[in-house]
Protein backbone atom coordinates (compact mmCIF):
# COMPACT_ATOMS: atom_id res chain seq x y z
CA UNK A 1 0.00 0.00 0.00
CA UNK A 2 1.70 3.45 -1.05
CA UNK A 3 0.79 6.22 0.81
CA UNK A 4 2.75 8.91 -1.01
CA UNK A 5 4.99 8.60 -4.33
CA UNK A 6 6.19 11.90 -3.83
CA UNK A 7 5.36 13.99 -0.79
CA UNK A 8 6.56 17.84 -0.59
CA UNK A 9 4.84 19.39 1.50
CA UNK A 10 2.98 19.41 4.72
CA UNK A 11 -0.12 16.49 3.93
CA UNK A 12 -2.08 13.70 5.60
CA UNK A 13 -2.28 10.72 2.90
CA UNK A 14 -5.38 9.08 1.87
CA UNK A 15 -6.64 6.49 4.69
CA UNK A 16 -6.49 2.85 3.46
CA UNK A 17 -7.74 -0.19 4.94
CA UNK A 18 -5.84 -2.75 6.38
CA UNK A 19 -6.84 -6.05 6.89
CA UNK A 20 -4.53 -6.65 10.09
CA UNK A 21 -1.26 -8.55 10.74
CA UNK A 22 2.45 -7.73 9.93
CA UNK A 23 3.59 -5.05 7.44
CA UNK A 24 7.08 -2.97 7.01
CA UNK A 25 6.71 0.65 7.01
CA UNK A 26 9.26 2.57 4.70
CA UNK A 27 9.96 5.98 4.32
CA UNK A 28 12.32 6.68 1.60
CA UNK A 29 13.73 10.16 0.20
CA UNK A 30 14.93 13.35 1.22
CA UNK A 31 13.30 15.01 4.75
CA UNK A 32 14.62 17.99 5.47
CA UNK A 33 13.14 18.61 8.76
CA UNK A 34 10.02 16.94 7.92
CA UNK A 35 8.71 14.35 10.21
CA UNK A 36 6.22 11.18 9.35
CA UNK A 37 3.57 9.49 11.73
CA UNK A 38 1.76 6.19 10.66
CA UNK A 39 -1.92 6.56 12.59
CA UNK A 40 -4.07 3.87 12.67
CA UNK A 41 -8.15 3.74 13.01
CA UNK A 42 -9.89 0.94 15.17
CA UNK A 43 -13.35 2.69 14.37
CA UNK A 44 -13.77 3.15 10.77
CA UNK A 45 -11.77 6.49 10.38
CA UNK A 46 -13.87 8.24 13.00
CA UNK A 47 -10.77 8.44 15.51
CA UNK A 48 -7.58 8.69 14.48
CA UNK A 49 -4.58 7.42 16.73
CA UNK A 50 -0.37 7.57 16.40
CA UNK A 51 1.21 4.43 15.93
CA UNK A 52 3.68 4.81 18.63
CA UNK A 53 5.17 1.48 18.81
CA UNK A 54 6.11 -1.50 17.00
CA UNK A 55 6.25 -5.15 18.17
CA UNK A 56 9.75 -4.83 19.42
CA UNK A 57 9.48 -1.38 20.71
CA UNK A 58 10.85 1.36 17.73
CA UNK A 59 8.40 4.52 17.91
CA UNK A 60 6.60 4.29 14.11
CA UNK A 61 7.34 8.32 13.82
CA UNK A 62 10.71 9.43 12.42
CA UNK A 63 12.63 12.59 10.87
CA UNK A 64 15.03 10.19 8.94
CA UNK A 65 14.49 7.20 6.07
CA UNK A 66 13.81 4.31 7.74
CA UNK A 67 11.93 0.46 7.83
CA UNK A 68 9.86 0.21 10.40
CA UNK A 69 7.55 -2.91 11.28
CA UNK A 70 4.52 -3.14 12.66
CA UNK A 71 1.66 -5.27 13.65
CA UNK A 72 -1.93 -4.45 13.90
CA UNK A 73 -5.41 -5.98 13.89
CA UNK A 74 -8.01 -4.89 11.25
CA UNK A 75 -8.33 -0.88 10.50
CA UNK A 76 -7.44 1.60 8.56
CA UNK A 77 -4.14 3.95 8.14
CA UNK A 78 -2.95 6.97 6.90
CA UNK A 79 0.24 8.95 7.14
CA UNK A 80 0.50 12.24 8.37
CA UNK A 81 3.64 14.56 6.80
CA UNK A 82 4.55 17.38 9.11
CA UNK A 83 7.46 20.37 9.59
CA UNK A 84 8.19 19.83 5.38
CA UNK A 85 11.10 21.70 4.12
CA UNK A 86 12.14 22.96 1.19
CA UNK A 87 13.32 20.05 -0.73
CA UNK A 88 11.56 17.59 1.31
CA UNK A 89 10.56 14.72 -1.07
CA UNK A 90 9.18 11.68 0.64
CA UNK A 91 8.10 8.27 -0.84
CA UNK A 92 5.82 6.46 2.02
CA UNK A 93 4.95 2.89 1.70
CA UNK A 94 3.72 -0.20 3.83
CA UNK A 95 4.31 -3.75 2.88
Amino acid sequence: MIFFESVTANSTSEELYHSGGRKDFIITGVFDTAAVALQMSPDNKVTWQTVITDSFGATLGTTAPDILSFELNICHLRVVVSSVGASTDLRIEAR
